[in-house]
Formats: structure tokens, C-alpha cells, sequence
């Protein structure tokens, strides 16, 4: 049971190192990363990664070096990007204003981050330090599918090789948007779990290769 006895709930999950993790909040000031370990048996009420308590976070994503990505809605109401280090715990750098994400984030193998949040804004950050590398805004709401990311691919559906931009697929306004960006695909390593359900054909399974892409 996340959170007190009545629970909280629950928008994203993702298995890293030795935990499944559930990122919920039944209210903006509210929730939090709920870590439960492989091992757990039984039933118990479990405490927020400290730094995210107090906060609603629908969707979380994580690099292959235990960090984690996402927003975090609190007392205000406010609304933050967060980067969170593992197994520290702790919050390793935080920007604020960047409205609430209802999707999840996604990691691009050259270490850019894409966001889309309620507002309609697509923006892409440095994920060492969250700052902003660019932002298109106006994409329109209805926000709440989570971006993927893609190689270069020809007309029959095959890489076109390395080397070359990805493309960066986006639901917003009701139309489908695709951008080609700089990230070439999503990162590689086994651990990491670089969009929702982890890899280009949402399969949530850790041990799917993240994509065919070179």
C-alpha cells in the first residue's frame, strides 16, 4: 500500500536494480516513488523515496546509471522537472515552472531528454543538468500519450543505418507530430528504462532490447 493506509495511486511503474518502482498521488500534494524490493513478501505500507514525497508524479523514466526522470506537482500548486539519483537516494538537480507532466519522459542515446507537458510544449533538456536546449510550444492538449523515439528508418521500415537523426514521435492537439531530432534512438543498455513500458514496442519487460536501431 503506497503512502498512508488509505493508499495512493499509482500512474507509472519500472523495475530497476532490485525494486519495482510506482511513481502515483492522489492529489497534487500528494504521493510521490514508491520503492517496493523484488524479495518483499506480504503486505506493507511503504514510504516515498525521500525528496518526492508531499508530490504527485505520474510517469517516471531512468537511465542505465540509476537515474531517474520526472515531474513532480506539489503544494501551490507547483510543478517541477526532477532528476533523481539512485540508490543515494536523493535529488540530484530539480527546474522549476516547467508545468505538469501527465506523460512520460523520454531519453535519447545522446543524453537529451523530451518532455511534453499539458500545456502543449515539447521541450528537449540536457539531461546532466535539466537546462533547456529548445521548446516548441502550441502543440495543442490532450497530452497524456508518452512520447517514443526512433531511428532514421526507410520506406520498407528498416534502420537506414548510424549516424543519422532519430525521430521523435509525439501525440499532442489530437494529430500525431513526428520530429527529427538529434538523438539518434534511445539509449542501449540493458538497465535502463528510457520511455514508458521501457522500449519502442511497450512491452514493460526489462529484458526486450530497447530498439533494432544501429
Amino acid at each position: 500500500t503506497p503512502g498512508a493506509a488509505g493508499g495512493q495511486r499509482i500512474f507509472g511503474m519500472m523495475l530497476i536494480g532490485n525494486s519495482l518502482l510506482g511513481s502515483g498521488g492522489s492529489d497534487f500534494d500528494q504521493g510521490g516513488v514508491f520503492p517496493v524490493a523484488f524479495d518483499a513478501t506480504g503486505t506493507s505500507t511503504l514510504t516515498a523515496l525521500a525528496g518526492t514525497e508531499e508530490g504527485r508524479i505520474n510517469q517516471l523514466v531512468a537511465s542505465a546509471d540509476d537515474q531517474l526522470y520526472f515531474g513532480r506537482e506539489f503544494t501551490g500548486p507547483s510543478a517541477e522537472l526532477v532528476r533523481y539519483s539512485l540508490p543515494g537516494p536523493g535529488v540530484a538537480t530539480s527546474v522549476s515552472g516547467t508545468g505538469v507532466f501527465q506523460a512520460a519522459h523520454v531519453l535519447g542515446a545522446d543524453g537529451s531528454l523530451y518532455s511534453v507537458n499539458v500545456n502543449g510544449e515539447l521541450i528537449a533538456r540536457a539531461t546532466v543538468d535539466l537546462a533547456e536546449l529548445w521548446k516548441l510550444p502550441n502543440l495543442g492538449t490532450n497530452t497524456g500519450a508518452s512520447p517514443t523515439l526512433d531511428c532514421a528508418r526507410s520506406e520498407d521500415g528498416t534502420p537506414r543505418g548510424a549516424n543519422l537523426p532519430g525521430v521523435l514521435y509525439v501525440a499532442a492537439g489530437n494529430k500525431m507530430h513526428a520530429f527529427v531530432v538529434d538523438s539518434p534512438r534511445m539509449p542501449k543498455e540493458p538497465n535502463s528504462w528510457p520511455k514508458y513500458q521501457h522500449d519502442a514496442h511497450n512491452t514493460g519487460n526489462p529484458a526486450t532490447p530497447i530498439t533494432n536501431c544501429p
